[in-house]
């Protein structure tokens, strides 16, 4: 049932009408139902009821685990950051989200902000290095879903560096952890700063 070049990820459905919902949601990844009890790869269900087992088959994202407000992700060698979590947002209809993530890549676009220039000094990284903590969110810039995104990289010789995230290749693995939110987080412009911050939410 595995397809080359996808990842699965795995959730229990136990009615019709939930497992109808998800292939109309997921219009971008191939969905395969299965009985309980069967085993695929190393992946086996342990539920003795009459729940079925959802696999999502994502190019190379894999949802290792969620709940009502929590997912963990684990992005493969070549993907990125940015393209994929926007991706996952979209798809789970995220309106608001923290994430913190750990894991290496070889191609960063990193950035120092000038707050006196009003301007961001982007430098280019290309080379192996660890992901020593990735820290952003996840909201809405005018009509458009946007991420914000810190991080701190270490390399070879262990001395490390940061700043404002652009981009980020994925090298050896990406690990998120994401809390989604009740709310919607928005950003506007801000002229003082130069910067698009967050604003009050509307409840």
């Amino acid at each position: 049932m595995e397809k080359a070049g996808c990842t699965l990820s795995v959730v229990f459905l136990n009615t019709f009408e939930r497992r109808k919902s998800l292939h109309e949601k997921y219009t971008n990844v191939r969905i395969s139902i299965i009985q309980p009890d069967t085993s695929v790869g190393n992946i086996s269900s342990v539920y003795h009821t009459d729940s079925y087992i959802c696999m999502l088959h994502y190019k190379n994202m894999q949802i290792i685990t969620a709940s009502k407000n929590t997912s963990v992700i684990s992005l493969a060698r070549g993907e990125e950051l940015f393209a994929s979590l926007l991706e996952w947002a979209a798809n789970e209809n995220v309106q608001g989200a923290t994430f913190t993530g750990i894991g290496a890549a070889d191609h960063l676009e990193i950035a120092y902000y000038n707050l006196s220039a009003k301007s961001f000094e982007r430098q280019t990284i290309q080379q192996e290095v660890e992901i020593v903590s990735l820290t952003g969110n996840i909201g809405y810039l005018k009509k458009d879903r946007a991420l914000h995104i810190h991080g701190v990289f270490s390399r070879r010789d262990l001395s490390t560096f940061g700043g404002h995230l652009f981009s980020a290749r994925i090298s050896g693995a990406c690990e998120l952890h994401i809390t989604t939110l009740p709310h919607r987080l928005d950003r506007a412009y801000d002229e003082t700063t130069g910067l698009n911050l967050l604003t009050c939410a509307t409840m």
